[in-house]
């Protein structure tokens, strides 16, 4: 038996917006080039009424006064969809999605469920979100990514999966993300990177390894991402380097290695 209080707090706005670049920038946040939008903790939905209004959202509690913290199929069903762009939804305690939460989700670009307890994400839970191009599930207990996850996200530019429990990344997971420029795996429990992984983002400039189990890179892992511009690799179990590792990285501004089981670099590693 379940009791409903209304708590959530979903902010409409913009009486005035700004761009960043050429991001739009809400009006009650702070934006900054390359950065996502800082903003208040709050759900921003962004119409052109140039009025600011709250619209209650509910919260269930079991009969220990317990938050089930799940969200249901299509809980943005009743707001205006064709307005909703920035929804920011970390830290609530989300322990699960249902595959069709966000299908009402079809304008949002920016979309943060971070530092929320996340287990699974389901293969479907993404299919109606082909605008997003922000995308953030840091600081959750994701163990495991489908390879058809990200599959209709064509336009994302950025994705956040570090913080997780991920152990593997399987080769074909972004290869439908080929417009991805910052990408960041970072602290989670991956062991091993297949050479495919990362081919097919050829504009990518900013990838974060750091903080895994890998122990080795094979030499063609990075080949095809001529574009990198930061590459970070510390605080993992790596013993060698391959000295055509890096061969095609002649963008590479920031490479970070340290904090790994290397004895040896081969002179010709940076070449």
């Amino acid at each position: 038996m379940f009791r409903v209080v209304f708590a959530c707090v979903l902010v409409v706005l913009t009486a005035q917006r700004c761009a960043v670049g050429d991001t739009v920038c809400p009006s009650v946040c702070l934006c900054y080039q390359g950065a996502p939008p800082v903003c208040p903790h709050q759900l921003i939905e962004e119409t052109v009424t140039g009025r600011e209004g709250f619209v209650e959202g509910s919260k269930e509690f079991d009969d220990n006064g317990q938050a089930l913290r799940v969200l249901g199929d299509d809980i943005f069903s009743g707001w205006n969809r064709s307005s909703l762009l920035y929804v920011n939804m970390s830290n609530l305690n989300i322990v699960n999605i249902s595959e069709g939460a966000l299908m009402s989700l079809v304008h949002t670009w920016y979309l943060n469920l971070s530092a929320n307890k996340i287990s699974t994400i389901h293969p479907d839970t993404f299919r109606h979100n082909g605008a997003l191009w922000w995308l953030v599930l840091s600081n959750n207990v994701i163990t495991d990514i489908s390879s058809s996850t990200f599959q209709h996200q064509t336009k994302m530019c950025h994705l956040d999966l570090s913080d997780n429990n991920i152990t593997f990344i399987k080769p074909d997971t972004f290869n439908d993300n080929r417009n991805l420029l910052w990408l960041s795996l970072a602290s989670n429990m991956i062991a091993d990177v297949q050479p495919s992984t990362f081919q097919q983002q050829d504009r990518l400039d900013h990838l974060d390894l750091s903080g895994n189990r890998i122990i080795s890179i094979k030499p063609d892992t990075f080949h095809l991402n001529g574009r990198l511009i930061w590459l970070s690799l510390a605080r993992n179990e790596i013993i060698d380097i391959d000295s055509s590792t890096l061969q095609n990285q002649r963008a590479l501004h920031n490479l970070d290695i340290s904090d790994n089981k290397l004895t040896t670099i081969h002179p010709d590693t940076f070449q």
